[in-house]
């Protein structure tokens, strides 16, 4: 009885064995430490526009507001008011003379556009 002389494990295999390790696990890793970086500066970047924004339009003090725009529409003066309303009712009357909708439904609706129109 003799000996069993181990078999000498083949380079070529090791190093196949090591590029897939690589490939599926620390690539991977590596590629997204680079985008992870890539949007923290971009993120830094926005940052430093938006505090430029900020100072460059006069720095309000941290828990006081700026001026606020009024979301509320905007009232008309009443020559533009009246032109609306003449637009509205020969719209109307446009409808009621293609027989889109009776004359009931258009002295309805005509009234209701004056009734605003005094209000």
């Amino acid at each position: 009885m003799g000996y069993v002389i181990p078999k000498k494990p083949s380079r070529i295999g090791n190093a196949l064995v090591a590029a897939l390790g690589f490939m599926l696990y620390l690539l991977p890793g590596l590629l997204w430490c680079l985008f992870w970086a890539y949007k923290e500066g971009q993120y830094t970047k926005a940052i430093a526009e938006l505090v430029a924004k900020w100072v460059e339009a006069g720095s309000p003090p941290a828990g006081e507001r700026g001026p606020v725009s009024d979301p509320r529409p905007q009232t008309h003066p009443e020559g533009e008011q009246s032109k609306s309303i003449e637009a509205r009712i020969a719209e109307l009357s446009t409808l009621r003379d293609r027989g889109l909708i009776t004359t009931e439904e258009f002295e309805n609706l005509r009234n209701e556009i004056l009734s605003k129109l005094v209000q």
